[in-house]
Formats: C-alpha cells, sequence, structure tokens
C-alpha cells in the first residue's frame, strides 16, 4: 500500500506569513488564494496526465482520495478529485495542529472555534464525502490543540490506515498540512525532532511547498520513504 501526502494550496495565512512575517491577519479557516488555485490546477493537471500531455489520466494510480475537513485542504483536494475522477472523502484526524481557532484580542490566548458544519459543505462542496455524524454543529468544536497533540494524531491517522488499506494494492492520497504531515514523518523516523550537533541543537523540520507530493510505501516489514516534497511540476512563479 502506497500513501501519497499532499500538501495543500497556498492559503490566505501562508501568503499573510510569507509577506509580513505575523499573523495580524491570520483567518480561523482560510481559503486559498489566486496563487492557490493556479497551483492547485496545476497538481490536479500533472496527476490526470500520463506523462505525454494526455489528461484523463490517473498518473499516480490513486485509489483513495482524502482531504482534512479544513476549507484550503477541501478546495485543494476537488480539483485532484475532478481531474482524476476518485471522490473525495473527509478524514478528519489529518488536519492542521491547532484546529480551528484565533486569538482573542486582548490576552492573546488561542481560543478554539465550532469551524463549518455539514450545511456548509454541502453548500460549497457538494461532492465531499463528510462524516456522517457531521452535523449542525462544527466540525472542530473544541479547545486549540498545542503541536505536541499531533504526532499522536499521526500515530492514530497510520492505525486507522492500516484498518482501513493494510494487505492491500491501493495508493491513498490525503490532502493535509504542513504541520501534520510533518508529524507524520516525525511518527514514521521514530519521533526525532531535534538534533543535538557539536555547535548546538536543531529542530528537525521537513520542507514542503504547497502543492508538494511526498510518498511512502508500507510493505510488511518495511516503510519506504519514497520521495519528499516534490514541487517539479509546478512552475517556478508558483512555487510557495
Amino acid at each position: 500500500m502506497e500513501l501519497i501526502v499532499i500538501r495543500h494550496a497556498q492559503s490566505q495565512n501562508n501568503a499573510a506569513w510569507a509577506a509580513k512575517g505575523d499573523e495580524a491577519e491570520r483567518s480561523p479557516d482560510p481559503e486559498i488564494t489566486e496563487i492557490g488555485h493556479r497551483q492547485a490546477q496545476a497538481l490536479a493537471d500533472f496527476l490526470s496526465n500520463d506523462g505525454g500531455n494526455n489528461g484523463d489520466h490517473n498518473r499516480l494510480g490513486i485509489t483513495h482520495l482524502y482531504a482534512s475537513l479544513m476549507t484550503r485542504a477541501v478546495q485543494t483536494g476537488s480539483y485532484v478529485a475532478a481531474a482524476i475522477g476518485v471522490p473525495l472523502q473527509a478524514w478528519e484526524v489529518i488536519h492542521e495542529w491547532g484546529g480551528i481557532y484565533e486569538a482573542d484580542p486582548a490576552s492573546g490566548e488561542k481560543v478554539g472555534l465550532p469551524g463549518p458544519n455539514r450545511d456548509y459543505f454541502a453548500s460549497r462542496f457538494p461532492d465531499f464525502v463528510v462524516p456522517d455524524t457531521l452535523g449542525s454543529e462544527g466540525w472542530w468544536n473544541r479547545p486549540y490543540e498545542p503541536y505536541d497533540i499531533a504526532p499522536r494524531r499521526a500515530r492514530i491517522f497510520l492505525e486507522e490506515l492500516l484498518e482501513r488499506h493494510g494487505n492491500t494494492e491501493d495508493r491513498v492520497a490525503i490532502v493535509t498540512h504542513g504541520g501534520f504531515s510533518t508529524a507524520l514523518f516525525e511518527t514514521v523516523t521514530s519521533g526525532q525532532r531535534y538534533l543535538e550537533l557539536p555547535d548546538g541543537g536543531r529542530h528537525i523540520w521537513y520542507r514542503k511547498y504547497n502543492c508538494s507530493i511526498s510518498r511512502l510505501v508500507l510493505e510488511p516489514q518495511a516503510v519506504v520513504i519514497a520521495g519528499i516534497n516534490d514541487y517539479s511540476f509546478l512552475p517556478a512563479d508558483l512555487v510557495t
């Protein structure tokens, strides 16, 4: 079974951070930008192309396609689903660390918000398959989640992945987030996120550009890291 990890297209928050280096304009659940839409289309074109500029294909043989319930991931995944003809399904546990939250303007405390509900997804993304348990309340509805929880979720995700797709020839693609995918790779590589060297310690971070593709092959006796952060299909002006 192969796991294909796709980071979402550039979000409004990504663009604001790149421009200003702070979270003053941060949205709890941002949309993708105009550049993000172009990135998502380029990703979809790549995945639906057989290498000879012929569309209506499925280059990586994706059998199942999932996205987190965050708007930027659903927007990105919708481009891919339309291009390769594989339904886009929700997988809640692959959301970005922090969840849906905003900072209290007075105290700076990060406060969890409800997040989008079933009606939101039905009206905006009618082909997106959401959990049966999602109703009128938002899907988040809990406090801000610190990063330390993300590796635990990554472990839960891997266990759920094996329950759903273990011992198969499935090629499972997830549209997820930079922080969660780093937690996922940390988990696969035994959880090390800090490296001590003679000149000091360094945090370990897996760089993943917007719409980049990383690939893991889960074999019976091994996990093969087949590629990280492939963005070669994006023109230079769309690399963010």
